[in-house]
């Protein structure tokens, strides 16, 4: 499958969540990339891969969309393991950082089919 600039997708255990009329794929790199990637499908294109900061994990991550009550929008909530000792969970303001470059980095008219 090919998600946004990654061409070849090996990812054990991948993570989807719907939200905002997007599909989220959270996902580790493949082979011996423990590195947690974000890429989001519009309904006819991926975007881009993007690594989420400094987050690795030893297994695949869970991904929801989640609200709070108090909250004016939904997130999507990244919850994982970490590496070896190192307990870990990507922070919400971390992924609406990279749902914002995302946004920014897509080019009408680039189509990448999964």
């Amino acid at each position: 499958m090919t998600v946004g600039s990654r061409r070849s997708f090996d990812s054990p255990e991948p993570a989807l969540a719907a939200d905002g009329g997007k599909l989220h794929l959270a996902h580790r790199g493949g082979g011996r990339d423990v590195s947690l990637y974000h890429a989001s499908f519009n309904g006819s294109s991926w975007s881009t891969d993007l690594r989420t900061g400094s987050h690795r994990s030893g297994t695949g991550p869970a991904v929801i969309a989640y609200r709070d009550s108090n909250a004016s929008q939904s997130q999507l909530l990244v919850v994982h393991r970490g590496v070896r000792t190192r307990a870990a969970g990507a922070d919400t303001a971390e992924i609406a950082s990279l749902l914002a470059t995302e946004a920014e980095q897509q080019t009408p008219g680039t189509t990448d089919s999964p």
